[in-house]
């Protein structure tokens, strides 16, 4: 008989049915499926796992999850196809499958916490004269920074602690200070900023302290080197096992 409790999602209006073991009964002719007494539906232990509906023998999940794990950037659908032996479309789908399974719960961070924002893109092309009627395949502007048009992803670290990310297509005051309710106490914490003018919102809920970059990197506590850091870490990890990602997918390689 299941021990566990578990949600399951049936029906066309998406109902949720809580199950329990006085509710739910193992099914004979089905090894390993039980039946629910209360909408009379078959299901797994699998369901409301990441293992859900899958056709992947679960061996194959598990060494793909250790691989992933044990990675030094992660590893790529391509390399995961080639290891397991199995389709790139299955590849890709059970590796998306793991980086959404892995996701930190909603906690937010507190203390010292830094705040950088990055931009995500290939490098940027030389300008050539090139004719109107022409297409160019130089999309990506010369200017890097602020202002580009690459992915800019808006991140917050807490020393010590966890980091959290955030595609942000505007980085405006309105939106930064939105990122920062959601995501940091202002309780007992201290924000370190660089000199950028969409930060000084943020003053307005924490208490802020400001690096100017042009003078000096760091000035005692007050630097954001770790969030700096940890955008190098993740682009050089991008660079090394992936090339490239689309840009709606960024986010699940951060």
């Amino acid at each position: 008989m299941l021990e566990i409790t578990r949600a399951i999602t049936v029906g066309q209006n998406r109902k949720m049915h809580f199950l329990s073991s006085d509710k739910v009964k193992p099914i004979k002719t089905e090894q390993g499926r039980y039946s629910c007494k209360n909408c009379k539906r078959s299901f797994s232990v699998l369901v409301g796992t990441i293992f859900e509906e899958t056709r992947l023998s679960l061996p194959k999940w598990f060494q793909i999850i250790t691989l992933m794990l044990n990675a030094k950037s992660s590893m790529s659908a391509k390399e995961t196809e080639r290891n397991i032996d199995v389709t790139y479309k299955t590849a890709y789908y059970t590796c998306m499958r793991v980086r959404v399974g892995i996701l930190m719960p909603e906690t937010k961070l507190n203390g010292i916490i830094e705040i950088d924002e990055s931009y995500f893109g290939g490098k940027a092309r030389s300008k050539h004269n090139i004719p109107d009627d022409e297409v160019s395949l130089a999309t990506n502007s010369l200017k890097r920074g602020r202002g580009t048009n690459k992915v800019s992803v808006v991140g917050m670290v807490q020393r010590k602690g966890n980091v959290k990310t955030k595609l942000i297509d505007k980085l405006t005051k309105r939106n930064l200070l939105f990122m920062l309710k959601a995501n940091a106490k202002n309780d007992n914490s201290i924000l370190m900023t660089d000199g950028f003018k969409s930060y000084s919102e943020l003053e307005t809920y924490i208490d802020r302290l400001v690096i100017n970059h042009l003078k000096q990197y760091s000035k005692g506590i007050v630097h954001i080197n770790t969030i700096e850091g940890f955008w190098s870490d993740v682009k050089n990890g991008i660079r090394g096992s992936f090339k490239s990602v689309l840009a709606k997918s960024t986010s699940h390689y951060i």
